[in-house]
């Protein structure tokens, strides 16, 4: 079984991967802002930690041996005027970048990036989006999150990495509704295909989301 790193395990859908990779009998280090871990498991070595803390980030790393990351962690939309592209740019693009870049100077060789698909921008109606439509992000974390995407794909190919860059619609859980009300009756006009289209999911359901991980975590996919 895979040695996994999580970052932002206790947020909302990295509570549900740590849980998935603990039920198959992976073991986790799990990395996020809080004292404490929101899971308890044998199989779960738990770090508080910001992932902008680079020695605090390197020390986590080089006390274990690790197969895979799954970086989660970010600052998402925030109602706060005060805050800008200097600080979605921290934490989601330069933290990032240094995690990637000290997890393959750890020898680890899989990573699974958690972005957005705020990169693709504003789109006319009825357009259809893949993977090769262009980004055109606009907002602060967009951009942040599209940065963060193309460091990852510099830094895997110069170590010879697999990766994959999954950009995730809001994601609920049984837990967490914020405005499933309202999204559930808007009238969509646009649609994502995933990878080549064979892929039929529901993009609010936080079950697709470990179905992508399970995927791209151990099935060495890479994608970007």
């Amino acid at each position: 079984m895979s040695r996994v790193l999580v970052t932002g395990c206790n947020g909302t859908i990295g509570r549900y991967v740590t849980q998935a990779l603990l039920r198959s009998g992976h073991s986790v280090v799990g990395i996020a802002l809080e004292p404490n871990s929101r899971i308890v498991h044998p199989n779960l070595q738990y770090y508080s930690a910001d992932i902008g803390d680079k020695p605090s980030i390197g020390r986590v790393l080089g006390e274990r041996v690790l197969d895979v990351v799954v970086h989660l962690a970010a600052l998402v939309h925030v109602r706060n005027q005060q805050l800008g592209f200097v600080d979605y740019s921290s934490v989601n693009y330069r933290a990032s970048e240094s995690l990637f870049r000290i997890a393959v100077k750890r020898g680890i060789r899989r990573i699974l990036f958690a972005s957005t698909i705020e990169v693709y921008g504003p789109t006319q109606a009825n357009q259809a989006i893949d993977e090769s439509s262009p980004c055109r992000p606009e907002s602060d974390y967009a951009r942040s999150k599209f940065l963060a995407e193309e460091a990852l794909q510099g830094i895997a190919g110069e170590a010879s990495c697999a990766y994959a860059i999954m950009r995730l619609a809001p994601v609920y859980a049984s837990d967490f509704r914020l405005n499933l009300d309202k999204r559930l009756y808007l009238r969509p006009s646009i649609g994502y295909c995933l990878s080549n289209g064979e892929y039929s999911l529901g993009l609010c359901s936080v079950r697709n989301r470990l179905a992508c991980c399970r995927a791209a975590t151990f099935r060495h996919i890479q994608c970007g």
